[in-house]
């Protein structure tokens, strides 16, 4: 079973990612992957993303391991979104992302929210 599903609305231009289990290394480079090859020329700028991490069980340990955040660094230049929008995060989870955006230097253009629709609201705020 796959870890996480990709899809790209391109009316909107909104990049879906939804975690359903603990994040690898591997799973990076395959979501990496998979962003590069559905947006347009395979640039994230200019494009918003909703990540959906609701089905994730437990506390923040169990969203993504050690050596997957530091295979996210690597990418932080090729994943630049207008905004990120966070959707199903329970309070702890939050504090991980935060520190996690803040690694990646997206911290600023990234929200929490309870549902995808609430995302989108804030998207067209733009």
């Amino acid at each position: 079973m796959a870890r996480f599903k990709i899809n790209f609305e391109e009316t909107d231009k909104v990049l879906y990612v939804e975690v359903l289990e603990k994040i690898t290394a591997e799973d990076v480079h395959a979501i990496v992957a998979e962003v590069t090859r559905l947006l347009p020329e395979g640039k994230t700028s200019g494009s918003y993303i909703i990540g959906d991490i609701s089905a994730v069980e437990g506390d923040a340990r169990g969203l993504i391991d050690k050596e997957a955040r530091q295979v996210f660094r690597t990418y932080t230049e090729r994943l630049r979104f207008i905004k990120t929008a966070i959707v199903g995060a329970n309070p702890v989870m939050r504090m991980v992302a935060k520190v996690a955006l803040a690694v990646m230097g997206d911290g600023t253009s990234a929200r929490f929210f309870k549902t995808a629709e609430d995302a989108l609201e804030w998207f067209k705020e733009t």
